[in-house]
């Protein structure tokens, strides 16, 4: 058995890779490394191994493409492997960031064909360079500790797992293997392109840094295990504090504040990295390194209301909470938007756009009597008003009479700001006003002193003089 081989069947006994009755796809793009792999896992199979499927993606994106789909094509007719293939048309193609885009749909085609072929793993060629260009990169970019660590040899995937049996051989081992077994494979030519960064770091990095140092590639693969295993130890830590930190709620997460700066520095950073890296693709939220700086500044700040706009991620400070969703300005505007302008007329409900209706009625002791439990009434007298009545939002400059014994009235917003008020309730908080824009009432939040709590203690009898103004929760 060859050398290669006998170490990756030692590798699969060792960590479990595969059973001889599993079905496993190999992804393979006809390059060096990936014909090794699939030819050293075809051999183990003849020998008792698993069975084996190929998947193959053709982006479509260089001619000599074709040639690598041929290649392959013929090497799994020759040793009647099953090759699944998707085309990625041109049409499909998107005008930018098509790396990204390619990548999304080679990993979206695999996880389908291991749910379609019930194959329990799913094997690539990633290598020991690779792991050295990929932790290089990281620590150039900035990054985290998950980051950081790099390719991890074994990972979840679909209704599997993703598993990269060569990450600790080297990409010359692969070459040796492919000549000595004569395994035909393709080399793309862009893979010399000095255009693009790995291609960079793959030809001006790592010869430099193996020539320091021939067992570098082992160096780096030890680094990464070792930051693997950190990670290991702090997640059930980092599982406990955030569910004592965040909640869920209806348009996404929202964290104690107050709970959350009495933490280390240490364990703030690493709460908020466990956040984004654990829940944000869950919610196709990502951010950088630099913008998790900026939102632990935002959360530790004294402003007492804000907001800070990442994109797709839209955080908003209210006092001591922090509320994270996905969202846009253009949402953030529509939400803001408040057309409530009308006249209350004697006798009649006004639907509200939110949460309820209200009503002007004469006084009577039986409608006190009739009342509803989800109803709140006040009764005012008609001559201490200008009419028409009207329900508005609030503006800035509003005021409110709220002491009886003194002349002076109080600022709407001054008023919200010393109850701490959020600012989308504040956003839709509506008043009753008269024609002459005294506030009456600012719903939900204060009366003024023409308002009297509506009881029959307080009058006995039916009056003319006074209406009754009556609000509905729906």
């Amino acid at each position: 058995m060859d050398k290669l081989m006998q170490r990756i069947a030692s590798d699969n006994e060792k960590n479990h890779y595969w059973l001889p009755s599993d079905v496993v796809l190999v992804a393979v793009s006809a390059g060096v490394d990936s014909m090794a792999l699939l030819d050293v896992i075809r051999r183990l199979a003849e020998e008792g191994g698993p069975q084996v499927e190929v998947v193959h993606v053709h982006h479509h994106l260089r001619e000599s493409a074709d040639g690598d789909l041929k290649l392959l094509e013929t090497y799994c007719q020759l040793h009647q492997l099953p090759c699944h293939v998707r085309h990625w048309h041109q049409s499909e193609h998107p005008n930018s960031n098509w790396e990204e885009a390619a990548r999304h749909v080679r990993y979206q085609f695999f996880e389908e064909q291991m749910e379609e072929r019930q194959a329990s793993c799913l094997l690539t060629a990633h290598h020991a360079d690779d792991q050295m260009e990929t932790i290089l990169m990281k620590l150039t970019r900035g990054s985290t500790l998950s980051g950081y660590s790099g390719m991890k040899a074994v990972r979840p995937f679909g209704n599997g797992r993703l598993i990269r049996p060569l990450l600790s051989y080297e990409k010359n081992e692969l070459y040796r293997y492919c000549h000595d077994n004569g395994v035909p494979y393709q080399e793309d030519e862009t893979n010399q392109s000095m255009a693009y960064t790995r291609n960079r770091y793959r030809h001006q990095l790592l010869p430099l840094i193996k020539q320091e140092n021939q067992q570098a590639s082992q160096h780096f693969q030890a680094f990464s295990q070792q930051l693997q295993d950190i990670e290991e130890l702090l997640s059930p830590l980092l599982t406990t504090h955030f569910a004592r930190l965040f909640q869920t709620n209806e348009d996404g997460w929202q964290l104690d504040r107050l709970l959350f700066i009495d933490e280390t520095p240490a364990l703030q950073r690493l709460v908020l990295t466990y956040f984004f890296e654990t829940i944000g693709p869950k919610e196709s939220i990502f951010i950088s390194k630099k913008h998790l700086l900026t939102v632990l500044a935002f959360i530790q700040s004294d402003l007492a209301q804000g907001e800070l706009n990442l994109g797709g991620l839209q955080l908003k400070k209210r006092y001591n909470v922090i509320y994270f969703h996905r969202g846009s300005a253009e949402n953030e505007k529509e939400h803001k938007k408040m057309p409530i302008y009308k006249e209350l007329k004697l006798n009649q409900w006004l639907e509200l756009e939110i949460n309820g209706k209200i009503g002007l009625f004469l006084f009577s002791n039986g409608d006190l009597e009739r009342a509803e439990l989800n109803q709140v009434s006040f009764v005012f007298k008609q001559a201490d008003v200008q009419w028409p009545l009207m329900v508005r939002p609030w503006q800035p400059g509003d005021t409110i009479q709220l002491n009886p014994k003194q002349p002076f009235t109080k600022k709407i917003a001054r008023l919200f700001v010393d109850r701490k008020v959020p600012k989308e309730e504040r956003q839709r908080a509506q008043v009753v006003c008269d024609a002459n824009g005294t506030v009456l009432w600012l719903m939900g939040y204060a009366t003024s002193v023409l308002l009297t709590e509506a009881s029959q203690q307080q009058m006995n009898q039916e009056n003319n003089e006074y209406l009754m103004l009556v609000f509905e929760n729906n």
